[in-house]
């Protein structure tokens, strides 16, 4: 989940090579591109090629763009949000 959220590619393909790219993974229960696309670290010049390169690939993987965050206090956070 930590590579998801700081967009290290490399890494997530490796962890992610023969998974279902829409499973949920802990701790939140969300799907991978979930983590990535919520990263607050996008905001930060350093890691947003790796995050929109993660996203991408999730995409092309079959990530559903409809996916959603898991909310504890309310409602699932689209990924688009």
């Amino acid at each position: 989940v930590v590579a998801l959220v700081r967009g290290e590619l490399p890494a997530v393909q490796a962890a992610l090579a023969d998974a279902d790219p829409n499973a949920a993974l802990p701790p939140w229960n969300s799907p991978p591109l979930a983590y990535a696309a919520f990263s607050s670290l996008a905001r930060l010049p350093a890691f947003r090629p790796g995050l929109v390169a993660t996203v991408a690939w999730l995409l092309a993987r079959g990530a559903d763009p409809n996916a959603r965050l898991a909310e504890p206090e309310g409602e699932p956070l689209p990924v688009l949000y």
